[in-house]
């Protein structure tokens, strides 16, 4: 049995609602779990509901009419950007159904130009239900997904908040997240604990974080909770984009100065899985900076494929040259972080357009520093290769995000004495 979310601006007495029913009774007639928002009970906190069931749906369906095309259909947008996080991750199966004639230029036009990565359904006016034998026919040839490293850090938080049990700990807990304690006795999803964990992930200011894990580190159980919450310290809809593989070859740029901001976007955007790797190179003045820069490239791609006692030899060559064709092993997705260290960015180019070619599945992160975007100055690299994070850092966000980053790993490290 898999776990469906129904994601839709489908009013009642339109043809969208006609194939929502008949795809819904579909599902639950081959013992599927089928997620609609309208069955969401009076009164629930509805927000941390459709995240949860976002974060555990194997598979999803989209119904695009022309509803979910107007800028109103807000919650539609943030649902498939959670689930193309997903499907970046390779975590879930996305059905979009095409309605009312809606075309893929009015699904780029309104804010869903994600989905166009995918084979979208077309309804053609058929009858729903045949629209519904559609959709199943399409899950049944998916193949299963096996790896979710959302579920999986989820799952993770959960269960070390769980160890805080119920008290005025946890109630402490949850107003640095921003959950009052008039209805912090009214929690409405089946777990609280999850309900939390949902919170902390998904809050955008930092130092909220620190102070929430700071409430609680005292607690037997919790050590680690400080390390699994440090990625939470940047948006995750910026740090989706290191995941993008429309062109997989394309290098990120990120205003920021230091590597460990790239590092936490990495962690961010891998949701801390351990499979997930970042290696960072110092660019280096000297006569041949190219050849150099390559140099230090091949060492830190070795250090990625677990072949740095050979970053020369016939053993490193014959990997890549095997991973140009396959995945490589422990590792879904590989990241090397490039400070420019004073060069000119547009210096970069031909060693990191080299690199491209020598690795098409590594994504390149540059730190252009000084609060600048940099995107024009590695231009050279081919249109639409070179993309930046959005939303971009402001001058104060790298400073107070790295202040909270040292306090965090500060206190993950009297965790593990006091726990110890």
């Amino acid at each position: 049995m898999a776990k469906f979310f129904i994601s839709h601006s489908a009013r009642p007495g339109t043809p969208a609602r006609s194939v929502l029913e008949a795809v819904r009774a579909r599902l639950e007639a081959d013992n599927h779990s089928v997620f609609v928002d309208d069955r969401i009970r009076p009164g629930r906190r509805w927000r941390p509901q459709i995240y949860d069931e976002l974060a555990q749906c194997d598979a999803a369906i989209v119904l695009l009419d022309h509803n979910a095309m107007r800028p109103r259909s807000f919650w539609v947008r943030r649902e498939v950007y959670n689930l193309m996080w997903r499907h970046y991750l390779g975590s879930v199966h996305i059905y979009g159904v095409l309605m009312d004639s809606v075309d893929v230029r009015q699904v780029r036009a309104a804010g869903y130009g994600e989905l166009v990565e995918l084979q979208l359904l077309r309804d053609a006016g058929e009858e729903p239900a045949k629209v519904a034998e559609s959709i199943v026919a399409e899950f049944d040839k998916a193949e299963v997904v096996s790896s979710d490293p959302m579920r999986r850090w989820l799952d993770e938080i959960t269960d070390l908040i769980r160890h805080v049990g119920p008290g005025n700990t946890l109630n402490r807990f949850a107003l640095e997240l921003g959950v009052g304690p008039e209805e912090f006795g009214r929690f409405i999803v089946p777990d609280c604990y999850r309900f939390l964990a949902h919170q902390l992930l998904g809050r955008p200011q930092p130092e909220s974080t620190f102070r929430a894990v700071d409430v609680v580190s005292h607690i037997a159980g919790t050590a680690g909770l400080a390390h699994r919450a440090l990625p939470a310290l940047v948006d995750g809809q910026a740090a989706r984009v290191l995941l993008r593989r429309d062109d997989p070859r394309r290098v990120v740029v990120i205003n920021a100065e230091y590597a460990t901001t790239a590092e936490i976007f990495v962690m961010r955007a891998g949701c801390a899985a351990r499979t997930y790797r970042s290696v960072q190179v110092s660019a280096a003045l000297g006569d041949d900076l190219t050849a150099e820069l390559m140099a230090e490239f091949r060492k830190a791609v070795a250090i990625l494929v677990r072949a740095q006692d050979d970053p020369h030899g016939d053993r490193f060559r014959r990997k890549l040259a095997a991973y140009r064709t396959r995945r490589i092993p422990a590792l879904d997705a590989g990241f090397l972080i490039v400070d420019p260290a004073g060069v000119p960015l547009r210096d970069l180019v031909p060693a990191l357009s080299e690199l491209r070619d020598l690795c098409p599945w590594l994504t390149v992160i540059v730190l252009t520093g000084d609060h600048k975007l940099g995107v024009e100055e590695l231009g050279d690299l081919g249109r639409g290769v070179v993309v930046a994070i959005d939303p971009p850092l402001s001058p104060n966000d790298e400073a107070d995000l790295d202040a909270i980053r040292i306090a965090l790993t500060e206190l993950s490290n009297e965790e593990r004495r006091v726990h110890a």
